[in-house]
């Protein structure tokens, strides 16, 4: 059972779920009564395709409609900083040509396959901070299509992340 929640003392609107372990609390942030509302009912819906396994097949959908639909979704719970980071990252990729198939951003999302992330990861000059980073949004819009069972696989999970070389402090 899932309900809305405001504290009176900031007017941030929550989603409680008291039906996985315990509670979870969804941060809305600062929206109407009426998109609180639309934005449980949405959640609820999803919680019931899950629950009932229905199937949800949008796989018509490109990589980059599958992004813009994740942004839209995380903006209620990430700080907008943040969003605009993971937004112009995933932006970028969408925007690179993978050298069988073109454009990234136009082809299905589920038909990406982790040995063309490999080779783009590799291809670029990238240092392994921005090459993480990338990896890292690309992961979470992929479990993003798995929570919404548009796929049921990640191709991310599996390729490994470069490690970070630790600095030397650069003040004592």
């Amino acid at each position: 059972m899932a309900y809305i929640f405001k504290r009176k003392d900031t007017g941030v609107y929550w989603i409680i779920d008291k039906s996985i372990k315990g509670k979870s609390w969804i941060r809305l942030g600062k929206i109407k009564k009426a998109q609180a509302l639309l934005e449980l009912a949405r959640y609820e819906k999803s919680l019931d395709d899950l629950r009932f396994n229905r199937p949800i097949s949008p796989l018509d959908i490109t990589l980059s409609e599958l992004v813009e639909e994740y942004i839209d979704q995380v903006k209620m719970s990430k700080k907008p900083y943040t969003i605009e980071r993971e937004a112009s990252r995933l932006d970028r990729f969408c925007r690179e040509t993978s050298p069988a198939s073109g454009l990234f951003g136009k082809r299905k999302f589920y038909k990406i396959t982790e040995d063309e992330i490999i080779h783009f990861c590799n291809s670029k000059n990238y240092k392994p901070n921005t090459i993480r980073l990338l990896l890292c949004a690309l992961d979470q819009v992929f479990k993003y299509a798995l929570s919404r069972r548009y796929t049921d696989s990640n191709p991310i999970e599996k390729i490994k992340k470069p490690k970070i070389e630790k600095s030397l402090p650069k003040y004592v």
